[in-house]
């Protein structure tokens, strides 16, 4: 929901993300931020079968400083006969069948 740039460091990606809309939370419970906030991801890769992720935010408007989380993504075995599908992703759409699949919404 903002302007992403990503750029390499080592074996890191580093992922910028400034200019956020408001059109989302910051989390699940709904913590809302500001105009000015902006992230810092970075994705390491620690081994063959985990990656790092780390975050960090920033938003002077609403935090009294800056906090970072990381936690470790772990490459797990697939179930057979299993498929990944595309995440689409249309600014503005909330319905799975405007974006041309799943069943249309029952009364």
């Amino acid at each position: 929901m903002g302007d992403a740039r990503g750029r390499c460091d080592g074996n890191t990606l580093v992922v910028d993300t400034a200019n956020m809309n408001d059109w989302d939370w910051l989390d699940a419970t709904g913590t809302f931020h500001s105009d000015a906030i902006t992230m810092v991801e970075r994705f390491t890769f620690v081994d063959a079968k985990t990656m790092s992720y780390q975050v960090t935010i920033t938003d002077p408007k609403v935090l009294t400083r800056p906090f970072t989380i990381t936690l470790p993504f772990e490459k797990r075995a697939r179930a057979a006969n299993y498929e990944l599908l595309e995440a689409a992703c249309v600014e503005g759409e909330k319905s799975a069948e405007g974006l041309g699949f799943g069943e249309p919404p029952r009364p």
